[in-house]
């Protein structure tokens, strides 16, 4: 069984094969995000520094890219690779480490401060603050 470091460098990995063709940087690591939010996920958080692709979203089973509405096609080449690449499928690798971050089974990579400023009705907030606060114990 593979532990939580190795799952993040596959998805790394993953994310660098996949993107960087595309005009992504290579990244080294995976910034701090808010579970179950498809748009703040750790996944999109990378791909929305990218400035087309600016409204980025991650589901549990694929990517859709959401180039941003003041992107300008240079020609027909360009508007066929972006609709090839809009909606990527995740891999069942990336599919599970999605899933486990979004049950809270990552917390170092959560981000309590934009996860605290949530509004109260989100059902997972306080379960994931807690879960986030319990490893943080588990630290000291």
């Amino acid at each position: 069984m593979l532990s939580n470091t190795e799952k993040i460098m596959g998805v790394i990995k993953w994310i660098n094969d996949t993107f960087v063709p595309l005009g992504l940087k290579p990244i080294e690591d995976l910034p701090k995000a808010v579970p179950d939010l498809g748009n703040s996920c750790v996944i999109a958080k990378v791909l929305r520094v990218n400035p087309y692709w600016g409204d980025a979203f991650v589901s549990a089973s694929h990517i859709h890219l959401g180039y941003t509405s003041n992107y300008k096609f240079k020609n027909n080449e360009e508007v066929d690779r972006f609709v090839a690449t809009s909606y990527i499928a995740l891999p069942p690798e990336v599919r599970s480490f999605v899933s486990q971050f979004d049950a809270g089974e990552y917390p170092e990579l959560m981000d309590i401060e934009e996860m605290e400023n949530l509004p109260l009705d989100v059902g997972y907030r306080e379960e994931l603050i807690d879960i986030y606060n319990a490893w943080q114990e588990q630290q000291k």
